[in-house]
């Protein structure tokens, strides 16, 4: 089995076997106080799955020649319709993993991570955000927004700015111990201070989402025995970041992987609960915009759902994107999508990934798809690619977007219009068997309709 194979089927198992009783190893991107669940897998590792590794170096900065793009993906096929309008090419020149992404109508706004080379805290990382223009070109130079030690980031346009989120690190008994939002100006650079969230110093997922113009919502898990243990959380935000309210009890069972999105109206919120008779449920809910749930919960019991949950609205339409463990231990992945009510529409088997998949995002191409990203192994090879599927539960065939002998691409984190998406992902030469290498780089591929 290759070391790309052998890091999903570990990810796998650890879902799998995560039970407070029986505590397993914990990942080299799990929490230090971790026992059993899984911390960041939204924010991708090994190639998207793994931790920091021995990696080394600092957040990446604009780069002086962005190079030859790489030509191991093909362009878009015109049997498919939709495919890749730019090859892959790195954006970066220092190591960088774990991105997400926000398009604006205009640029598109990057948050990722990197090593903050603390030989005595090995553990600990930088967060950096940075634009690119509609061409995929790096605007200014990267802001640096914090440390870390945990992979949870998350980014989100309030309709006038890009607001980050992340939890932060006390380092040496200097600074905020918890999650900070912050604000960023029209030159991406930090709008004013952070705004601490008390009582989070145990938080362990974090999500974020805007309503455009209007309020915000942070959601996050804490948990100091294990990662999400501890119960699901939320936090109304003003335009700046600051907290409008005190955060609300979403539930008190333990959670996994939580994401929130803005619908119509409301936002919509997905997680995986352990509170299951086969871990794990998949449950949805709406939440007003401060932060108070609204209606019944709708919960997928029985599904052995595992991995990442991912979250997306359009067109009248959340689209969650998640996996599902098979007879054959590999993970299949599915798009559920629920209407503005939270009411049911259908499920999609993505086609696509083959062996060990994980989807590593869901975004809305306007005006009619849902875009899945999603990373799997086969053999030694890891690979990223995307499938598009509309709010009435049609799915196209995929695109399997990076495809370079011993490079593992994964983390896909994908967004902008179906005429300009965006794909901002990891790719490691040197990845090691667990977290990456110093060679780490954020990559940007750009995908378009064509025939």
């Amino acid at each position: 089995m290759g070391r790309a194979s052998l890091a999903v089927l570990c990810l796998a198992l650890v879902f799998v076997g995560c039970d407070d009783d029986s505590p397993g190893p914990a990942p080299a991107d799990a929490a230090a106080t971790d026992s059993g669940g899984l911390v960041g897998l939204d924010q991708g590792g090994a190639g998207g799955m793994g931790g920091m590794g021995g990696m080394g170096g600092a957040g990446g900065e604009t780069p002086a020649d962005m190079g030859a793009p790489d030509q191991g993906a093909p362009l878009c096929d015109p049997a498919i319709g939709f495919g890749i309008q730019r090859a892959p090419v790195a954006v970066t020149t220092e190591a960088a993993f774990a991105p997400r992404a926000v398009w604006n109508g205009t640029v598109w706004g990057v948050t990722w991570q990197a090593a903050a080379d603390n030989p005595a805290e090995p553990d600990l990382r930088t967060v950096h955000f940075q634009r690119f223009d509609g061409e995929g070109l790096p605007l200014g130079t990267p802001a640096t927004l914090g440390q870390s030690r945990v992979a949870p980031h998350d980014l989100a346009w309030s309709g006038t700015r890009f607001v980050a989120a992340f939890v932060s690190a006390r380092v040496g008994g200097v600074g905020f111990g918890g999650i900070q939002v912050q604000a960023l100006d029209a030159d991406g650079q930090p709008d004013g201070e952070p705004a601490n969230l008390n009582t989070t110093f145990d938080a362990t997922h974090l999500t974020l989402a805007y309503a455009p113009g209007a309020t915000g919502v942070v959601v996050y898990s804490r948990g100091q025995r294990q990662a999400g243990a501890d119960g699901l959380f939320a936090r109304p935000l003003n335009e700046q970041g600051a907290p409008e309210g005190p955060a609300v009890t979403i539930t008190e069972t333990a959670v996994l992987s939580p994401n929130v999105v803005y619908g119509d109206g409301a936002f919509g919120l997905a997680w995986l609960d352990r509170d299951s008779a086969r871990p794990l449920d998949l449950v949805f809910t709406l939440l007003s915009d401060r932060a108070q749930p609204i209606g019944d919960r709708r919960r997928r019991t029985e599904v052995g759902a595992q991995g990442q949950v991912h979250l997306a609205y359009g067109a009248g339409a959340y689209g969650i994107g998640w996996g599902q463990v098979d007879s054959m231990g590999a993970l299949t992945l599915h798009l559920t999508l629920y209407d503005l009510n939270g009411d049911p529409l259908d499920e999609v088997a993505l086609p696509g990934p083959e062996g060990f998949a994980l989807v590593t995002d869901v975004s809305w191409l306007d005006p009619n798809f849902f875009a899945v990203a999603w990373q799997d192994s086969v053999g030694d090879e890891q690979t990223i690619g995307l499938t598009r599927v509309t709010p009435a539960g049609a799915a196209s065939p995929s695109v399997r977007l990076d495809v370079v002998p011993g490079q593992p691409a994964g983390g896909a984190a994908v967004a902008g219009t179906i005429s300009r998406a965006g794909v901002f992902f990891n790719r490691d030469p040197m990845l090691p068997e667990s977290g990456f290498s110093d060679a780490v780089r954020l990559n940007l591929t750009t995908m378009a309709p064509c025939r």
